[in-house]
C-alpha cells in the first residue's frame, strides 16, 4: 500500500504538470486514503502521518488553483495538523518546516484574500 500511495502522489504531481487538476485531486485523495489506512494500522507510523500532510498540502494547492478556497483551506488545515503531530513527536525535519511555512502562507492567503 505504501508504494501504491507514493505512486499515486507522483501521478498527481504529473497530472498537475499537465494541467489535469481534477485528475490530480483524485490521485492525491487516493494517496491520502491509502496513507490513512497505513496510519490506522500503525498510529506510530510517522511516515504515513507526513505523507497525509503532504497529500493535503498538494490538494490545498490544487483547490487554490481552482479558486475553491474553502476546500483549499480545509486541506491546508489538515496538512498543518499532521505536521503539528510530527512536531509534537519531535520528528519534524528541516524540510518539513519548509512545508509548514508554505502551508501557513497558503492558509493566510485563503483566509485574508478570500474570506474563508
Amino acid at each position: 500500500k505504501l508504494n501504491l500511495a507514493n505512486n499515486l502522489t507522483r501521478l498527481g504531481d504529473a497530472q498537475v504538470g499537465k494541467g489535469d487538476l481534477p485528475g490530480a485531486l483524485q490521485s492525491y485523495e487516493q494517496a491520502a486514503a491509502f496513507h490513512g489506512t497505513l496510519r490506522e494500522m500503525d498510529p506510530t507510523d510517522n511516515m504515513a502521518l507526513r505523507s497525509i500532510g503532504v497529500a493535503n498540502q498538494k490538494m490545498g494547492s490544487v483547490y487554490e488553483k481552482l479558486r475553491q478556497y474553502d476546500k483549499a483551506a480545509g486541506h491546508i488545515r489538515t496538512g498543518l495538523e499532521m505536521f503539528a503531530l510530527l512536531k509534537s513527536r519531535n520528528v519534524l525535519e528541516e524540510y518539513d518546516k519548509t512545508i509548514v511555512t508554505d502551508l501557513e502562507r497558503s492558509l493566510v492567503r485563503c483566509e485574508q484574500k478570500f474570506g474563508v
